[in-house]
């Protein structure tokens, strides 16, 4: 299976589609997506609570017989199909503002991944906006965030292949190029392919 993820940031158009059908994706872990992207062949389903007018905080774009689930977050969306389960998040960063539960980033973090916890384990694939560095220089994170969602990746037995990864890749209509938020929690240890449109087989 091969799987991505990508914070669209809103945005919506023929690149965005042409990019993400040439990665042969059997699921798309998106972030800030727009209602009307659209990726003939998957189905999709996102967020019920919107991050703002016209896009929904997260989605699972899928090739495969998937089962939609109550969003865990309402910045995750998440579906189970084949014993795994899989959930496209945004996590809280330092700018967030008042959408967030918690009066400082690591309690917004804590909270978040609170709700989130009940629904990892070693059949998850967890990816999306992490909003955080998992080593290096963090520029919207904290260093209690990349502890709590280490630990939490722990005590699920997943791995982490995108968490050396920079943050494009070519052809992409956002070019970043710095440790990038957006990672992939997974079963097992392979290579990933590629970054900012993440892909990564499992």
């Amino acid at each position: 299976m091969r799987i991505g993820t990508w914070n669209l940031e809103g945005k919506w158009s023929s690149h965005h589609l042409a990019l993400l059908e040439g990665q042969e994706c059997d699921v798309w872990l998106l972030t800030e997506v727009p209602t009307r992207a659209s990726i003939p062949g998957m189905t999709a389903h996102r967020t019920a609570q919107a991050m703002g007018s016209g896009k929904a905080w997260a989605g699972v774009f899928s090739r495969g017989n998937v089962i939609t689930q109550p969003d865990p977050h309402p910045a995750t969306a998440m579906v189970v199909g084949d014993g795994f389960h899989v959930m496209s998040p945004v996590l809280p960063w330092r700018s967030c503002g008042a959408a967030w539960e918690g009066s400082t980033l690591a309690e917004m973090m804590s909270i978040t991944l609170s709700s989130l916890r009940g629904h990892i384990d070693d059949m998850t694939v967890w990816g999306g906006d992490w909003n955080q560095a998992l080593e290096g220089r963090d520029y919207v994170g904290s260093m209690a965030g990349r502890e709590k969602i280490l630990a939490l990746l722990n005590d699920a037995g997943l791995s982490l292949p995108t968490s050396t990864l920079g943050s494009c890749i070519e052809g992409a209509p956002v070019h970043r190029p710095h440790r990038d938020s957006d990672q992939l929690g997974c079963r097992g240890r392979s290579a990933p392919a590629s970054s900012r449109g993440r892909t990564s087989p499992v």
